[in-house]
């Protein structure tokens, strides 16, 4: 039987859970806007214009006060109604309706395909990237500049006369930190030193030298 106890832990990072639930209400969020102007676009500001066009006939013929009753009859409301909108008016919400639509389809569907993506690291090297593994060795410079402060690090790689560089974004992978204490442990060289840890001051008292006079 294998002893999974004492079996080394492996680095992985997947979906960061912050990043995917803001992505999903940015994404519904966005539909739903997109939704929403193109009900107001087919259906909203048309009816508006109905009740819009039909007041103004009432009011054209002086007869404002019949206005409650005609309103009723029709399921309308009988306060009087705001200016009809124009026809570019309504062709600017089926544009806000496409562009707030893609862009929500297009955020949810990035985020569908980020959910399937796993990075792990081995002795072997790293997993989950364009290619089936990167090798410890093939990492030629790490880039740390942004990783205090966003959890950006970037990793040039060169093998079979090819050069790219690998991103590990930890806002979008949560574990990628993990991987990149793997690359340490392996390519310890492409890294800034270590800070030296400070000697804490000792608790002991100091030794009484006392000056011989016979000396």
């Amino acid at each position: 039987m294998t002893d999974t106890a004492n079996a080394p832990v492996t680095p992985q990072a997947k979906l960061n859970r912050d990043y995917a639930i803001r992505s999903l209400l940015f994404g519904t969020l966005l539909l739903g806007f997109g939704l929403w102007s193109f009900y107001d676009g087919l259906i909203g500001y048309p009816e508006h214009n109905r009740r819009a066009l039909k007041y103004q006939e009432l009011a054209d013929a002086r007869l404002q006060a019949d206005w409650p009753a005609v309103a009723k009859a029709n399921g309308w409301k009988t306060e009087k109604p705001k200016a009809a909108h124009n026809e570019w008016d309504i062709r600017t919400q089926f544009i806000m309706a496409a562009a707030f639509g893609l862009w929500g389809v297009g955020a949810l569907i990035v985020l569908a395909v980020r959910s399937r993506r796993r990075f792990h690291a081995d002795t072997a090297g790293l997993h989950g990237f364009r290619a089936a593994v990167v090798p410890y060795a093939a990492i030629t410079a790490v880039d740390l500049a942004k990783w205090d402060r966003k959890g950006i690090a970037t990793i040039n790689v060169a093998a079979n006369g090819k050069s790219c560089r690998l991103v590990l974004d930890d806002w979008y992978f949560k574990g990628m930190g993990d991987l990149l204490t793997a690359v340490r442990e392996q390519r310890p060289e492409l890294f800034p030193p270590e800070p030296a840890t400070p000697t804490p001051p000792s608790d002991a008292p100091a030794a009484d030298v006392t000056s011989d006079p016979a000396a």
